[in-house]
């Protein structure tokens, strides 16, 4: 039917639709140009003058990992110092 209301032929429909699939830019593509474009647009950025992370956030809190990894090293030295 839309190729009859455009006068051509399905096949010819088909071909403009591929043509124009595979010349559409992915994703990834987009995105890329657009952090290009962002990035041309920075002219004077300067990451030196920003100030220590302790001045700007609290300390974190120690992980569970990290407190049983100290509990089982101080184990494992006071195993050793026992042999």
């Amino acid at each position: 039917m839309v190729a009859a209301e455009r006068d051509t032929s399905v096949s010819a429909l088909v071909r403009r639709f591929l043509l124009d699939l595979a010349s559409e830019e992915t994703e990834t593509e987009r995105l890329k140009r657009q952090e290009r474009e962002l990035r041309e647009h920075i002219t004077d950025f300067d990451g030196s003058d920003r100030p220590p992370r302790d001045e700007v956030s609290p300390p974190r809190e120690p992980s569970v990992t990290h407190i049983l990894d100290t509990n089982i090293r101080a184990s494992d030295s006071r195993l050793a110092g026992r042999a």
